[in-house]
């Protein structure tokens, strides 16, 4: 009966220690003095679901595409009612922006990819990184938020 009530005290001490570890939801970007809030995609669902399908995008609003590996990752503006501003990034660098891409609708949309292998993507409205001078080679800060 001791080795019971030793065993099973055990088992609720481990799984009292067990820490679930969350994705990020959310995360802050700063581009020089600019910061924007952004919503994470880092999953096959939420990278091709994007930002399709909303009416519009707030100033200093944004999604962040996470992807495990650095490649050439093509966007589009499917079902797009907004234009936006696309921004490849490679640890933690600009390595190429696409400014004020239209609302794309059509059954064949054109495919957007960068000069360079990126590992997470930035999506803005239209006309931020022209507003705000971001240039290739500019350092990009990535601060994460975990979901509560």
């Amino acid at each position: 009966m001791k080795y019971l009530c030793l065993v099973l005290f055990c088992l609720l001490l481990l799984a009292g220690c067990s820490q679930v570890v969350s994705q990020p939801q959310a995360a802050t970007i700063i581009i020089g003095s600019t910061i924007i809030q952004v919503e994470v995609a880092d999953n096959d669902a939420t990278h091709y679901q994007g930002l399709s399908d909303r009416s519009s995008l707030a100033n200093n609003h944004g999604m962040l595409f996470v992807f495990d590996r650095a490649d050439n990752y093509g966007f589009v503006m499917r079902r797009m009612s907004f234009s936006l501003d696309i921004i490849w990034l490679n640890n933690n660098k600009i390595v190429d922006i696409k400014n004020n891409l239209p609302p794309d609708n059509d059954d064949y949309p054109l495919v957007y990819y960068p000069i360079a292998p990126a590992n997470t993507v930035l999506e803005v409205p239209a006309g931020t990184a022209k507003n705000n001078n971001w240039q290739i080679g500019q350092a990009v800060i990535i601060n994460y938020a975990l979901a509560k």
